[in-house]
């Protein structure tokens, strides 16, 4: 168990720049006010080669409350951009070990961010490797899944504004849709574009994409 007044996290197949650590220190004695503080970075397969970058901004610091960012998709959340003060745990709670590895971060920085402040380096300063056997490439189903009920919680408890969560979870089932195709699995990619319908009856483009995963399927017979 950890002793440390700071925690910050990483994965063994993931790097962090040599400055990392310092410059969330510095960043958190700057704001004494912030639970804590989250780094860019980037995605990568070949080290030095960044694929796609968590923020599109690369410099620059911002200290603000961000729970809402987390749902209107302003933020990447990976933990091992993450540090925070130890006192944080007992107010935030932890880990939740009963999810999946992707939506027990997500949940538990939702749950930093109703408590507490946060500061923001736009510099990237954690690189995560990209490969076929990551657990986020494995359990990409289950992800989305507990994803899914998630967000809708927060509907049912009245925590968000309603048309920002039917935002939220209208584009989740488009994205996990489109992904489905990617995968080829068309039945899942179709019955996803569907669910994602409700949430916005006026829009088009769950029928759209419902109708080009039926003709893909059609001329592939």
């Amino acid at each position: 168990i950890t002793k440390g007044e700071l925690i910050a996290f990483i994965d063994s197949d993931d790097l962090w720049a040599a400055t990392k650590l310092e410059k969330q220190v510095e960043a958190l004695q700057q704001y004494p006010e912030a639970g804590f503080c989250l780094s860019n970075g980037y995605n990568f397969r070949e080290p030095g080669k960044p694929e796609s970058y968590f923020f599109k901004q690369t410099e620059g610091i911002k200290y603000d409350n961000i729970f809402l960012s987390f749902f209107e998709s302003g933020l990447a959340v990976f933990t091992q951009t993450l540090m925070l003060r130890r006192k944080c745990f007992p107010v935030s709670g932890y880990f939740d070990d009963t999810k999946s590895f992707v939506d027990g971060d997500f949940d538990f920085m939702i749950k930093l961010a109703q408590h507490f402040k946060a500061v923001i380096l736009y510099e990237p300063l954690m690189f995560r490797r990209l490969h076929d056997m990551s657990h986020t490439t494995l359990n990409w189903i289950k992800s989305h899944e507990e994803g899914i009920a998630a967000i809708s919680s927060y509907l049912n408890n009245k925590e968000l504004p309603p048309n920002l969560v039917r935002n939220v979870l209208f584009k989740s089932q488009i994205h996990f849709g489109e992904r489905c195709l990617l995968y080829k699995k068309r039945g899942k990619a179709i019955a996803s574009f569907l669910k994602a319908w409700p949430y916005k009856p006026l829009s088009i483009v769950p029928l759209k994409k419902t109708a080009k995963a039926v003709l893909h399927y059609l001329r592939n017979k």
